[in-house]
């Protein structure tokens, strides 16, 4: 039987534009399913429990941001004691909205937060992207950065399981001590529990 083990903070957010396809992303990590969203108005919140091996679990606490400028202000409250912060981006986001989140999120997270960068709708490319510079500038931007980069797909599923898998991995081995751990709970239980 696998026992899952709760953390105190695994706090995950994202972040990019309006229409990249956050709230779309997590909603196909949740449901392993496509499940075509509206936009995020403010924000949205997720419980998911993230499969490490066959023996650990983590529940990540994720924070969907609204990519319209009217909610910027808040931003701050979500990316605050962030331990990964998703800037999510597609083939048309612009290079320059790339470089604002990755900086702001620089200036926020007092707490080094690691930050993912996350491409959606690769299903969506089919040539595309060798033609598009804002792509290839942004992957090139993300190679100098050393940063984790994932290509994911909400319509096939691609790359989804193993974003959240790295991300409950990365946050597990980066825990301070066992005094973060605040319950372990069995399997049974994780069907119809409500935080």
């Amino acid at each position: 039987m696998i026992t899952p083990v709760i953390y105190k903070k695994n706090k995950v957010v994202l972040v990019g534009d309006v229409l990249v396809g956050k709230s779309t992303l997590i909603a196909r990590a949740e449901t392993n399913s496509f499940v075509k969203q509206d936009p995020t108005i403010g924000s949205s919140f997720l419980s998911y429990i993230a499969h490490i091996d066959s023996e650990t679990m983590i529940r990540l606490c994720i924070w969907d941001t609204s990519g319209s400028e009217r909610y910027n202000s808040f931003l701050p409250l979500f990316i605050k004691g962030a331990d990964v912060v998703l800037i999510c981006f597609q083939r048309n986001t612009p290079f320059e909205s790339i470089v604002k989140y990755k900086n702001y999120i620089n200036n926020l997270c007092y707490n080094d937060a690691r930050i993912y960068f996350v491409e959606t709708k690769i299903d969506l490319l089919d040539g595309f992207e060798k033609t598009n510079y804002n792509v290839s500038q942004i992957r090139e931007y993300i190679n100098e950065l050393k940063a984790p980069y994932y290509k994911t797909s909400s319509l096939t599923g691609e790359g989804i399981t193993e974003l959240f898998h790295d991300i409950g991995k990365f946050i597990l081995e980066n825990k301070e001590d066992e005094s973060d751990i605040i319950e372990t709970v069995h399997e049974s239980k994780l069907c119809c529990q409500i935080l």
